[in-house]
């Protein structure tokens, strides 16, 4: 099991490259069609409120003692795994209409 301070590194780590991703994506959604823009768009707005929850997690995690870092990580986990969906789904809708 990962320590405190290695939990916090991860998630640190992985927002820092999901803002890279979520940037990339912003500029990428610019040349769709506007209705498939539209909806990327909104796509990437629920993105941005689970970044948000994630970063408020992280420092719950810098905040909070060894013993609640079990129940911030089960929901960072719960978090994290619907924002893959969503990257995977804005990433296929803007590779379909681009390509």
């Amino acid at each position: 099991m990962a320590s405190h301070h290695e939990l916090i590194k991860d998630l640190t780590d992985k927002l820092e490259e999901w803002d890279y991703k979520l940037d990339r994506l912003e500029h990428r959604a610019r040349d769709l069609p506007k209705d498939l823009r539209t909806e990327v768009e909104a796509k990437l707005e629920k993105l941005k409120s689970y970044r948000a929850k994630l970063e408020d997690a992280e420092q719950a995690l810098r905040n909070d003692t060894d013993k609640a870092v079990h129940e911030v990580e089960a929901s960072i986990e719960d978090v994290w795994d619907t924002v893959k969906l969503l990257f995977e789904e804005i990433e296929l809708d803007v590779k379909v209409d681009v390509s």
